[in-house]
């Protein structure tokens, strides 16, 4: 669970949830520029979790949808 427009997922989850439907499946190809770009997710001993200029691929199912409370 998180807030679209938030910093709880990359941009590219975000963009593609706000245009997605109650019950909807798609599966989302985010580019760097939307994801991690050229850092990528690494580790202090140089191992990434996620690579440097990494196109990422998320299978994304829209469970239900609110708004949260003021």
């Amino acid at each position: 669970m998180f807030e679209v427009g938030g910093n709880a997922v990359i941009d590219g989850i975000n963009e593609m949830v706000k245009e997605m439907g109650v019950g909807q499946e798609v599966q989302a190809i985010v580019p760097p520029e939307l994801a991690f770009g050229d850092k990528g997710i690494c580790l202090e001993n140089g191992e990434c979790l996620v690579k440097p200029k990494a196109t990422l691929v998320y299978d994304i199912y829209l469970k239900r949808s609110a708004i949260p409370p003021p």
